[in-house]
């Protein structure tokens, strides 16, 4: 089977929808301009590329009439490159990368651009002309719930309490403005121009945020919750982009394989988040390893079934044993790259001290993930994908 690679990405800064830097600029220009930076870094012929795949989860308005293919005009591309617009929700743009992977692997294709795009400034939350379905929202309303009562859902199944929410997001907000400020973000963050104005860092950021002013926030989505607008996503405008080729392509082309995609799966869950999505889709995963890995490749603790898998790009967790099984309370990824390709990923559980171990093998490099009280697991390598350290 032909195995697919990832040679190169970049992506807008992420700014607040409304009233962010990029309020005012289109979604076909913020993905655009990302993607003709990543291509003057990365040297791939235009005439290679088979196929723009972009995930959204709002196609519709300025996002609508096939955005990739849209912005194939908007990027020069030769006439025969293709565009494909995919919605699997939050998991659109990695529905990308799951395509192209799948198209490499059958032979349909050397080189793919799969990108993900979403303006929330033109585009709010549940569309412009939101109209669910009467009788399925009578039978099952939960199939149209927010994100934000699921939220509610988690805190209360796992008792995690607002204070907890508010410490993890003074600490996200912290690491992030440490972040920006150490330049670690500036070798993935293009420059989007408007008029004449340059936009190259993210917005959002709270870096003086506290518990006093957290405190004097209104609950956000259930008067007798937790959750808040300061523990909960901001809406946000921004776009990505990543180069997936061919294997043997980018080594005759002598382009930086960064990391190999091992396989791609996907899981449906239960809208409302209960426990047994972690159960099902933990199964499902070892399940997929027992096809592509050989035992030899991971080093398990007592109990087999017990085992952490950090998945790249939506950075999910499954973790489980047969007793009892845990929550994912927040993920947050940092990339660091010097001379020498850097991975250090941070991955957020609300669970308590347990330990996983892999094995230095073709899959990752040797690394072991320590869950503390403090619930933060770090680790230094990924059971999928291949990181060159």
């Amino acid at each position: 089977m032909r195995n697919a690679v990832i040679v190169g990405y970049k992506r807008s800064p992420f700014t607040f929808a409304r009233k962010g830097e990029m309020a005012n600029i289109r979604p076909e220009d913020i993905l655009s301009q990302t993607i003709n930076q990543l291509l003057n870094e990365i040297q791939i012929n235009k005439n290679d590329i088979e196929d723009i795949i972009t995930g959204c989860a709002y196609p519709e308005g300025a996002q609508g009439n096939n955005i990739a293919k849209i912005v194939s005009f908007m990027t020069d591309m030769p006439e025969h490159v293709a565009g494909m617009t995919v919605n699997r929700w939050c998991g659109s743009s990695m529905q990308a990368i799951h395509d192209a992977t799948g198209a490499i692997a059958i032979n349909s294709g050397d080189v793919f651009l799969c990108c993900g795009v979403e303006s929330m400034t033109f585009i709010p939350m549940n569309g412009l002309t939101y109209d669910p379905h009467p009788q399925l929202n009578k039978d099952n309303p939960n199939v149209y719930m927010s994100m934000g009562i699921t939220a509610e859902n988690v805190a209360k199944k796992f008792n995690i309490s607002r204070k907890e929410q508010q410490d993890f997001a003074i600490s996200s907000h912290s690491k992030a403005n440490l972040a920006r400020e150490s330049n670690m973000f500036d070798n993935e963050i293009v420059s989007i121009i408007n008029n004449d104005e340059k936009i190259n860092k993210d917005g959002g950021i709270r870096p003086n945020t506290s518990h006093e002013i957290l405190d004097g926030l209104k609950l956000a989505f259930d008067e007798n919750g937790t959750v808040t607008a300061g523990t909960a996503s901001p809406l946000t405008d921004g776009a990505s982009a990543v180069i997936v080729c061919e294997e043997e392509y980018a080594k005759k082309n002598n382009l930086n394989i960064i990391p190999d995609i091992g396989f791609t799966s996907s899981m449906s869950i239960t809208p409302t988040y209960d426990e047994s999505k972690f159960y099902s889709w933990r199964n499902r995963v070892v399940g997929n390893l027992s096809i592509y890995l050989s035992d030899d490749y991971l080093i398990r603790d007592d109990k087999e079934e017990k085992l952490n898998l950090n998945w790249a790009f939506d950075l999910r967790s499954a973790i489980g044993d047969d007793e009892q099984t845990y929550s994912i309370s927040g993920t947050t990824a940092t990339y660091k790259q010097d001379n020498d390709l850097k991975r250090e990923i941070s991955l957020s559980a609300s669970m308590n001290y347990e330990k996983y171990i892999f094995e230095n093998s073709k899959i990752g490099v040797a690394y072991y993930g320590l869950l503390s009280s403090q619930n933060t697991l770090s680790l230094g390598g990924n059971a999928f994908y291949k990181m060159n350290f």
